[in-house]
């Protein structure tokens, strides 16, 4: 009898710890920006990833945020999507280069935005102190990305001013 006790207390604790964490969880590691397959996905992650940075409470209807060139504004949930649909203005600016060079849309960019906001806030839930210094350097590889397309762009400027 006591055996079957036990069986029972394990059948129930297998079940709790399986519904605490969805099947559908994963790591932040599965948002590399380094396998993004568009300047969308990019541009999208890297935007998502920097909000993500910040530690928000996603539990909150609504986030107040101190973006760098607003005063504040709020987010809403269920994805808290900025009304520019850029949390980053270094990424919007990034964007505004690499959509004049003709490789990406304001409407992939935002089809990517949403989606890669849907999956990694989802995720975020159960991120741990890898996850977070898995964002923190990813932050820097997204930095790399827009100095380098600024890089581009100056390039481009002077080798059109030479022809």
């Amino acid at each position: 009898m006591r055996s079957g006790f036990l069986l029972h207390i394990s059948i129930v604790t297998l079940a709790m710890i399986s519904w605490a964490v969805p099947a559908s969880a994963e790591s932040m590691k599965d948002f590399d920006v380094q396998k993004a397959q568009t300047w969308a996905d990019a541009l999208a992650i890297c935007d998502v990833t920097k909000f993500l940075t910040t530690d928000p409470k996603l539990e909150s209807e609504v986030i107040i945020s101190s973006m760098p060139s607003h005063s504040q504004v709020a987010l809403h949930r269920p994805y808290f999507i900025p009304p520019s649909s850029f949390y980053s203005d270094v990424m919007q600016e990034t964007f505004e280069r690499v959509r004049k060079a003709g490789l990406v849309t304001m409407n992939a960019y935002g089809a990517a935005r949403l989606r890669y906001a849907k999956l990694m806030l989802r995720d975020y839930a159960f991120a741990d102190a890898t996850d977070q210094a898995f964002l923190a350097d990813q932050m820097r590889l997204c930095y790399a990305l827009a100095v380098d397309t600024t890089g581009m762009a100056q390039k481009s400027k002077s080798g059109a001013n030479r022809k």
